[in-house]
């Protein structure tokens, strides 16, 4: 329940985030009020957790999240699981390609699971981060 969650990532998994919020391949909230986001194992706000089974990276487009594979391009998204359920106006589908990332605005895209938002509050994969700017290691 803290502000920093820790868990394992078994794939390789790339974050971006979008405006205010976070937005993660495998667990994706692209939620603008999202606190905690984890991989493969729980979630303690708004977030929504799944497990990542393939290597994908996303792509920022405004105040949406536009992924190869797994898309979602609504701009009123505010849950989107990849492999699993939906549950908003969230498009859910599974991505079966490895893509790699564009960053556009004030929104950052990062290949090997970074996060460099200046905004973000916790990301994590593998490891724990508590800071401001968040920088991990996908597995």
């Amino acid at each position: 329940t803290a502000a920093a969650v820790s868990t394992t990532a078994t794939e390789s998994i790339t974050t971006a985030s979008i405006g205010e919020s976070t937005a993660v391949v495998g667990v994706t909230d692209a939620s603008e009020s999202i606190t905690t986001t984890t991989f493969g194992a729980e979630s303690t706000a708004a977030a929504v957790s799944t497990t990542a089974t393939e290597p994908i990276t996303t792509a920022s487009i405004g105040e949406s999240t536009a992924v190869v594979g797994v898309t979602d391009t609504s701009e009123s998204i505010m849950t989107t699981t990849f492999g699993a359920e939906s549950t908003s106006a969230a498009v859910s589908t599974i991505a079966t390609e490895s893509i790699t990332t564009a960053s556009g605005g004030e929104s950052t895209a990062v290949v090997g699971v970074t996060d460099t938002s200046e905004s973000i509050t916790t990301t994590t994969c593998g490891a724990e981060a508590t800071s401001a700017a968040v920088s991990t290691t996908a597995t």
